[in-house]
């Protein structure tokens, strides 16, 4: 309870940074709360490795949001996509294809 009372008033402000932290620890959340649903036999341990499909369905995940659902991701997210999937193959010089976006 002190935890949460404390991680409250920490984590109050959404900021950036503050941002970063919380998702940071909720893919940790995440990852411990599977690993607690195996050890509790909630879910069945594999022989083969889980982290290839969680990692593909993440990749999709936020790439069907970035088609169809663009407004609902993270602003600095979208603009990475959108560097990556529609400015990418368009430069004019050396200067901003490695260091800025010709959108920026």
């Amino acid at each position: 309870l002190s935890a949460f009372v404390v991680g409250y008033f920490v984590f109050h402000e959404r900021n950036s940074i503050n941002e970063q932290i919380i998702f940071y620890l909720l893919a940790r959340i995440v990852v411990g709360l599977a690993r607690y649903a195996q050890k509790q036999t909630w879910l069945p341990h594999s022989k083969r490795p889980v982290f290839p499909w969680f990692a593909a369905f993440v990749w999709g995940t936020v790439l069907w949001l970035f088609e169809c659902h663009r407004e609902t991701l993270q602003p600095s997210l979208t603009r990475s996509m959108v560097y990556l999937y529609e400015n990418s193959n368009r430069w004019s010089s050396l200067h901003n294809y490695f260091l800025r976006d010709v959108s920026s």
